[in-house]
């Protein structure tokens, strides 16, 4: 099962997101990550605000993923607010972490479709994700038949990073 956080959420997704840094860390996906000590103490203060305050819930969402009552896994995004004059409103899918344990299960495209839904709701048109090219797992989930991203034409700004996107508007008929 798929839900957004509540406030009794916050420990379990701490430590599942510690989990995430260290495994972003052991594959060296982002070499600039060199100690996870500062990262994770500034990440846990982020993530405590973004689960605990409803404005910020709102444009910066965190679901969980359950399985037994117990949370297996998350995803975050940072969403525009709706007041925006931006004709394009793109969203952007930050990060989605699943127990080693619990993997292979659909939880994650589950968690991903959450994440879509949330935004179409809110009438965004594309979703926007960056990933480490080195990560050749990543690029295989989101570019499978469940969720179809695709490669954007907008180059990453990190050499070593590959954006993916995901239109969530119809294209106009020719």
């Amino acid at each position: 099962m798929c839900r957004r956080t509540k406030s009794s959420d916050v420990n379990a997704v701490l430590i599942l997101n510690n989990a995430f840094l260290r495994y972003s860390i052991k594959k060296q996906f982002d070499p600039t990550l060199a100690s996870n000590k500062v990262l994770i103490k500034g990440t846990k203060e982020e993530l405590k605000k973004r689960i605990l305050n409803p404005i910020k819930q709102a444009q910066t969402p965190v679901f969980v993923a359950e399985r037994r009552g117990k949370i297996i896994g998350f995803i975050t995004g940072c969403v525009p607010n709706n007041s925006t004059q931006l004709r394009i409103k793109n969203a952007i899918l930050q990060n989605i972490f699943i127990s080693k344990t619990c993997r292979r299960g659909g939880e994650g495209t589950k968690l991903v479709k959450k994440f879509i839904s949330f935004c179409k709701k809110r009438k965004i048109n594309k979703i926007m994700l960056e990933f480490y090219s080195s990560d050749l797992g990543a690029k295989k989930f989101y570019t499978s038949k469940f969720l179809q991203f695709t490669i954007s034409t907008n180059l990453s700004q990190d050499p070593l990073k590959t954006t993916l996107e995901l239109n969530l508007t119809p294209s106009p008929l020719p």
